[in-house]
């Protein structure tokens, strides 16, 4: 046989050899089915039933397949190898709410025995569904406590309030012989007030200069008769 006519023979065969193993090489390719339920319970743990010849779809109870992060759950199925059809259910926790959902194919949401319900299915495709789901007494902690420490501050707050701002029964405390004309004048404006008066009030109403005003209120304050408190930027002065 001459060389040229070799070659070419030698060359047809293996190319028909090369063929045949890559076709037996996708004939042995296995494709997979899945018909399966996914049961997942508060503490993530997911229960398989139904049947699949994927691994990792035999019934059992699979922890692999969530994770929660914050206040977060995330059920991830995602398998390799083509499935020429697959159908599935998958049975949230009770009180879960879906955030959002993905399967190449589209899902349903649905409502059984009290549980939200997510299903869908797949053709041709590798198994793949992503949801995400938050437990609804995990995303609403309870703030009864800290419902209560605000009220009880409040109520606190409204107290010293009413302490502060009271109508005052000044005047029996003290002698009036006592006090200077200045401090006299002061004492009988805020009786007649009845309530925290601003000390440029004070000055303006009874025609005194600032500094003298101040001064006999430091005093009045020292022998407890008047109070005086700062309140932003002012002074705010009443009879004890």
């Amino acid at each position: 046989m001459p060389l040229r006519g070799c070659l070419a023979y030698i060359f047809s065969t293996m190319k028909r050899v090369l063929l045949f193993i890559l076709l037996v090489g996708f004939a042995s390719a296995e494709a997979y089915y899945a018909d399966v339920s996914f049961d997942v319970s508060g503490s993530g743990a997911a229960t398989i039933s139904g049947t699949s010849n994927h691994p990792l779809l035999a019934d059992g109870v699979y922890d692999q397949y969530t994770f929660k992060r914050g206040g977060y759950w995330l059920l991830n199925i995602s398998l390799d190898g083509d499935f020429t059809e697959y159908v599935y259910s998958v049975k949230l926790p009770e009180g879960a709410e879906v955030n959002y959902a993905m399967s190449p194919r589209g899902f349903r949401i649905s409502s059984e025995d009290g549980r939200v319900k997510v299903s869908g299915v797949g053709e041709d495709e590798p198994f793949n569904v992503l949801v995400q789901y938050t437990i609804g007494r995990e995303s609403s902690p309870d703030n009864s406590t800290l419902y209560a420490a605000v009220i009880a501050l409040l109520a606190a707050a409204s107290a010293v309030m009413y302490l502060w701002w009271r109508p005052s029964k000044a005047g029996a405390g003290f002698d009036d012989r006592m006090l200077t004309d200045r401090q006299r004048m002061i004492v009988e404006f805020l009786r007649e007030r009845n309530a925290p008066v601003n000390q440029a009030e004070i000055c303006e109403q009874l025609n005194l200069p600032k500094s003298s005003v101040s001064r006999n209120i430091d005093t009045l304050e020292g022998m407890g008769v008047v109070e005086k408190r700062r309140v932003g930027m002012s002074a705010m002065v009443k009879l004890n």
